[in-house]
């Protein structure tokens, strides 16, 4: 998504992760759901620090990923200046690289034949 004439990307890391949470009751990054409801200007606040904080945990990762990129994260003052429609696209676009990036993996070892062979090896 184009914010003041540049893409921005959003990813959920680690560092994202801690910056969140601290928004959380208790620290707890289940609890989300409880920041994200009631008065208005505080919900407005800690979403917009969502955002900036999986838009800086994307910048950082490319500055790591890409030789020579400098990073760029949206701030929260500068997602505070957006008209409400594009601050809804933004937290839309933010919840979809959360929802992707926290998706659990999975691992499958291959299946052992008896007397201890995979089948793969067959």
């Amino acid at each position: 998504m184009q914010v003041h004439g540049r893409e921005v990307g959003f990813r959920f890391t680690v560092g994202a992760s801690v910056k969140i949470s601290n928004l959380c009751p208790d620290g707890d990054i289940t609890s989300l759901g409880e920041v994200l409801e009631g008065q208005y200007g505080r919900v407005a606040r800690d979403a917009a620090a969502s955002i900036a904080a999986l838009s800086e945990g994307y910048e950082e990762a490319q500055a790591y990923e890409v030789p020579g990129y400098k990073p760029r994260p949206l701030t929260v003052d500068e997602v505070m200046t957006l008209r409400m429609d594009e601050f809804a696209k933004l937290q839309q676009e933010a919840l979809a690289a959360w929802m992707e990036d926290s998706k659990p993996t999975v691992e499958v070892e291959p299946e052992k034949k008896e007397g201890g062979e995979d089948q793969a090896s067959s």
